[in-house]
């Protein structure tokens, strides 16, 4: 028997030999074979459709083979090419195919013959009308058949009302018959019968009772059914295809190509179809094809099922097609391919066994994590090829009764990789309903062999006073020794997964900490000197010192910080640098002091002692000038209560350098309090200029320390008037807000130079527009101090030569 073989040619072409010379098969055929192939090709190549041919050759030995012609169709229905494929068949099948041809010759020379019989009481024909070319001998060749009729007539003639009767193929040889009585003769010598014979019948057109059941039948099926001649033209299709009945009986004698054309769908459907309807038609076999449409509510898969249906010879006659609505399984699918992606991707080891103990599958992670190469390594084979006999004794004697009782474990196991090298697994174990197991394992050799070093390392580690940190490429705490947790309160599960940083706090240097993150970011050796934090909140000053950790492939570990607290040598710097400071600041109060001295005090001395002097001349007069006395009695108290106010300041000044205020506060009428300075100490004044004074918002009390706040306001109103003079007496404000009250005092006065602002509160500061203004220089470094004890701020706005205002905010309480 000669091989499958299969070829294409291009169709269309006029000559009779198209197929001489294509294959050695086709020179050895007879002419009549040959003309009826090149006729078939034409036909394929016209209408798109598939054929077959059976063929009987003579090469040395009788041969047979079915020929199926396959075209090719594109968008048009234009066939581009024809595959021809040679499938080497029996002698018995051939013929049976011959027996069935000669059947099909039999019953397509019957089909559709009506004739008209006139029988005698004797059952004798006298008569016999046809619309073909026959007898009724030809009709009823068989025994059987002619029996049948003579019985059916004799009982007809013996008054039995029997209309009719109905022989089959194989009672009459030729075809089957319908037989029906039209009547008898007036001398009731003869009766006159009409026979209507069919070659075969069609499953939806031979009885109309049939046809209706069938319909019914199928309509009443909730899934797509349709039924296509040879041709690919619909002839039905049930009312779940389509429930459009116009469109449904439309689609009777069309095709899937005008289909789409009239309903604009996508040609590449019906070219699918077409190839799918043709492979039904060459093998005589169902095929499958799925389709997919996407609407606005997703995509909806069809699994479309074409299937051939023959008649009692197994000829082939029509095709039926249904399909079913496969969207939910198609989501599944899809949901099932991505965890088998999801699984074949993971790092780690996943494989699944069988009751017996037996893969039945793994994936790639697992395969190499013992050092296999393929899945069929494992395949078949239990899972005792990765373990010595002592660990396969722990695992069924140890694990699996825990597993049988809690249908998990969750442990270590020690493998054996291919090459008989050891292997470390932590490894999940869960049951299967059927007796199965899933197996999922990570490899922890590594970790392990790293855990052995570390645990080493931190014995060592754990030894030394220094306080030592490992961190992973991301500065995350893996481990620190018993150095950090003494010195910064927290334990090791505390700061695992935490970055170094959570150590820093509000004073450390945030510039040096950045400074010190770049140089870890280039993973070279780096140190810097932080101020860090204790759980407790307590400082205290790390030297570091990080050295960064490479694998063998140069890539970066880890980091490891070897870290000394150095905050006494920090603090004796500190202090060191403290003492020189104060130092200085004393050296530089002592010449302020000096100079304040020389000129301040030495200025209201010379006034006294002249004054002194002109009073002893007066009294040694003759005529003793009482009114210049008291004049220069007057001067002299004058520049006595300046010089106590000096000597005042500089013992305030004294007092705020060695921390000796306290606050001595008691609820106060802050409006009534204000007044009252106001009142005693700047009712009159010299140039006759008064303070204005006013209030806003609802009146509350505070609590204030009344001797410390009465120096504030007096030496700020003061102020006011001794730097505006022979202009606008200063304002005083008193603002009630919701959650504290504001003073504002303000005069139209000689301003302070604005690059001279920052400095109004340095102790003996003076601007350079006061010169020729009687002053210390410390009176706002009071005022600053005092008002900062009552928790209060103090802010100023002044324009040189327009003006300055203080604001001092205060809390309630």
């Amino acid at each position: 028997m000669r091989s499958e073989m299969e070829f294409y040619i291009k169709p269309f072409t006029k000559h009779e030999d198209t197929l001489l010379g294509t294959n050695i098969l086709f020179s050895i055929l007879a002419d009549s074979d040959l003309r009826d192939l090149n006729s078939i090709v034409h036909e394929v190549g016209g209408t798109g459709l598939a054929r077959t041919k059976f063929v009987s050759v003579k090469d040395g030995k009788q041969s047979a083979y079915k020929i199926h012609f396959i075209p090719e169709v594109n968008e048009n229905l234009k066939v581009s090419e024809i595959q021809i494929k040679l499938e080497p068949v029996s002698s018995q099948r051939f013929r049976k195919h011959i027996d069935n041809s000669k059947y099909l010759q039999i019953h397509q020379k019957y089909t559709n013959i009506h004739a008209t019989a006139i029988f005698d009481k004797k059952l004798n024909l006298i008569n016999f009308f046809s619309n073909h070319e026959t007898s009724l001998e030809e009709l009823i060749q068989n025994k059987s058949g002619i029996h049948q009729l003579k019985k059916w007539l004799k009982q007809l003639f013996n008054g039995k009302q029997i209309s009719e009767i109905n022989l089959k193929f194989i009672e009459t040889g030729t075809c089957s018959l319908k037989i029906s009585s039209s009547g008898f003769s007036t001398t009731n010598d003869s009766v006159c019968v009409n026979i209507e014979a069919s070659g075969s019948d069609n499953i939806l057109t031979s009885h109309s009772e049939g046809l209706q059941f069938n319909k019914y039948l199928l309509n009443s099926i909730p899934a797509d059914i349709v039924l296509w001649n040879l041709d690919h033209r619909y002839i039905f299709l049930n009312k779940n295809t389509m429930q459009d009945d116009e469109l449904r009986k439309w689609m009777i004698g069309k095709n899937d190509f005008e289909f789409c054309r009239y309903r604009n769908k996508p040609v590449e459907i019906a070219i699918k179809r077409r190839e799918a309807f043709n492979k039904v038609i060459t093998r005589g076999e169902k095929v499958f094809l799925e389709e997919n449409f996407k609407t606005s509510g997703g995509d909806i898969h069809h699994l479309r099922i074409m299937q051939p249906l023959t008649d009692y010879n197994d000829h082939i006659k029509w095709v039926l097609g249904y399909s079913m609505d496969i969207t939910p399984i198609k989501t599944i699918e899809s949901r099932l391919l991505k965890m088998k992606v999801a699984v074949q991707e993971t790092m780690d080891g996943i494989g699944v066994l069988n009751d017996k103990s037996e893969y039945i599958y793994v994936n790639d992670a697992h395969i190499k994590m013992f050092g296999y190469e393929k899945p069929e390594d494992f395949l078949g084979k239990t899972w005792h090829m990765l373990y010595d006999k002592a660990e396969i004794n722990r695992l069924e004697k140890e694990i699996f009764p825990l597993i049988a009782k809690n249908g998990r474990w969750v442990g270590e196991t020690k493998g054996k990789l291919k090459n008989g090298k050891d292997v470390y697994q932590e490894i999940t174990l869960t049951t299967l309903p059927d007796g199965g197991l899933v197996c999922i394992c990570r490899d922890r050799t590594e970790l392990r062999e790293n855990q052995e070093r570390i645990q080493t390392a931190e014995i060592i580690a754990d030894k030394i006073t220094s306080t030592v940190m490992i961190t992973d490429p991301q500065r995350k705490i893996m481990w620190v020794n018993k150095a950090f947790e003494n010195t910064t309160g927290y334990k090791l599960e505390e700061v695992i997964g935490k970055d170094p940083k959570f150590l820093h706090g509000p004073e450390t240097n945030k510039e040096e900490a950045k400074l010190f993150s770049k140089k870890l970011r280039l993973k070279i050796p780096c140190s810097a000197e932080l101020l860090n934090y204790t759980k407790n909140g307590i400082k205290y000053w790390s030297q570091i010192n990080v050295t960064p950790v490479f694998d063998e492939h140069n890539n970066l570990k880890s980091y490891i910080s070897v870290q000394n607290d150095v905050t006494a040598l920090k603090n004796a710097e500190l202090n060191t640098k403290n003492a020189l400071t104060k130092e200085k600041e004393l050296n530089e109060l002592k010449s302020q002091f000096v100079s304040i001295a020389s000129h301040e005090i030495r200025t209201p001395l010379a006034s006294i002692q002249s004054s002194s002097d002109l009073i002893q001349m007066f009294i040694s007069a003759d005529e003793i000038p009482k009114d210049k006395i008291k004049r220069h009695l007057e001067k002299i108290s004058s520049q006595i209560f300046r010089l106590s106010s000096i000597m005042s300041n500089l013992l305030t000044i004294g007092k705020i350098n060695l921390d000796k205020f306290s606050l001595n506060k008691n609820e106060v009428d802050i409006e009534k309090f204000i007044q009252k300075i106001i009142a005693d100490f700047f009712t009159i004044n010299p140039d006759g200029r008064s303070v204005k004074f006013c209030s806003t918002g609802k009146k509350r009390k505070s609590d204030v320390d009344k001797v410390l706040m009465s120096q504030v306001i007096t030496n700020l109103i003061g102020n006011a008037i001794k730097y505006s003079k022979d202009r606008s007496g200063p304002e005083v404000l008193l603002e009630y807000l919701p959650d504290n009250f504001r003073i504002s005092i303000k005069d139209y006065g000689i301003g302070i130079p604005e690059d001279q602002l920052a400095h109004i509160y340095d102790s003996f500061f003076r601007a350079r527009n006061v010169e020729n203004i009687q002053g210390t220089g410390l009176g706002m470094v009071i005022v600053k101090k005092f008002v900062e004890m009552h928790k209060g701020i103090i802010e100023v706005d002044s324009v040189e030569n327009k003006g300055t205002t203080f604001r001092l905010t205060f809390p309630y309480v």
